[in-house]
């Protein structure tokens, strides 16, 4: 609520003049501008984390064109992604297409043991 008093002297006499403003729709519509700014600084962060991503590529692509061996080009494209110097994320499974299903042919995810 908003409260404004005010004294005025009207044909001589001494007024007083009060308002009162519900403020909860106004207070509703602040609050959902602020939680709207907070998504938009989230979804920047995450647009600026992809474009550094991308910005890398070209510089660890290279890393990769001497590999001959499907195996190791799998294992070292991995350690590129999941590394810190990489792309840095922090699990890769790569899946092939055979038969009309995904099989998973590699994986940087190790199985739990006792399970």
């Amino acid at each position: 609520m908003e409260l404004s008093v005010r004294r005025i002297v009207l044909s001589n006499r001494d007024v007083i003049v009060g308002t009162v403003r519900d403020l909860s729709h106004r207070k509703k519509l602040e609050q959902d501008m602020w939680e709207k700014i907070e998504e938009l600084g989230y979804a920047n962060s995450r647009i600026y984390a992809l474009t550094e991503k991308i910005r890398r590529v070209p510089e660890l692509t290279p890393q990769l064109l001497h590999i001959t061996d499907e195996e190791e080009l799998l294992e070292r494209t991995a350690q590129l992604l999941c590394a810190r110097e990489g792309l840095g994320y922090a699990d890769v499974n790569f899946y092939l297409l055979r038969d009309d299903a995904l099989e998973l042919c590699y994986s940087t995810i190790r199985p739990r043991s006792g399970r």
